[in-house]
């Protein structure tokens, strides 16, 4: 089973789409973990309509004394139950085969991540962002990877990741690029990378 981080926070105007392109998932053994970081819009009551349609979707709150993604990643990350880690943001979404194809790679070739490349929407202007590099890598074989992640090429939203290498990560509390130091202090728990050559995450730029 996947269990998928999605922290929430006024993303009213997308969350309807990126939670759609999760139950489009052509692979259905998943948990969706909503986190909601005290929205102010109307995000907690869009994550409690669908809460209600899909028991497969928990709605949880972040009221904490932290707030930011990387915090509110973490209490998903606490309350997962899957084999498998992904993150996702609530602005963005999905292919459709993206939880069946990172799934049935790490089964096959037991990597800890399967990462894979993802298009930058930005007012209808994709910009495709292939994987590199790509390919298998055993420990300590990540000097190309350690370079692409702080060319932020390489980000947890582009990645499974199998829970077992995340017993002794988490993210920090920075508001910005807690993603980057999050995947350097993951790689140090890692033994084998297997990546795809196809773009399965579209990544929305939006100017707030």
């Amino acid at each position: 089973k996947v269990s998928i981080i999605m922290p929430v926070y006024n993303a009213e105007k997308y969350l309807g789409e990126a939670i759609e392109s999760v139950l489009k998932q052509t692979y259905s053994d998943f948990e969706l973990l909503l986190i909601n970081d005290r929205s102010t819009d109307h995000s907690k009551e869009i994550c409690m309509d669908y809460c209600k349609q899909d028991d497969r979707l928990v709605l949880l709150e972040n009221n904490s004394e932290i707030h930011g993604p990387g915090a509110t990643r973490n209490i998903g990350m606490d309350y997962a139950t899957g084999v498998f880690i992904y993150f996702m943001d609530a602005d963005d979404w999905i292919e459709k085969d993206l939880l069946r194809d990172t799934v049935t790679l790490a089964e096959k070739t037991g990597a800890d991540i399967v990462p894979f490349g993802f298009v930058i929407e930005d007012n209808g202007k994709q910009i495709r962002k292939p994987l590199k590099p790509c390919g298998n890598f055993e420990y300590p074989d990540f000097k190309n990877i350690a370079n692409e992640i702080v060319r932020g090429t390489w980000s947890e939203c582009h990645e499974l990741i199998r829970s077992n290498a995340l017993q002794n990560v988490r993210h920090n509390n920075f508001r910005t690029c807690e993603d980057i130091c999050f995947q350097v202090d993951l790689l140090c728990h890692v033994r084998k990378v297997c990546g795809i050559d196809k773009e399965y995450y579209h990544y929305r730029v939006v100017s707030n």
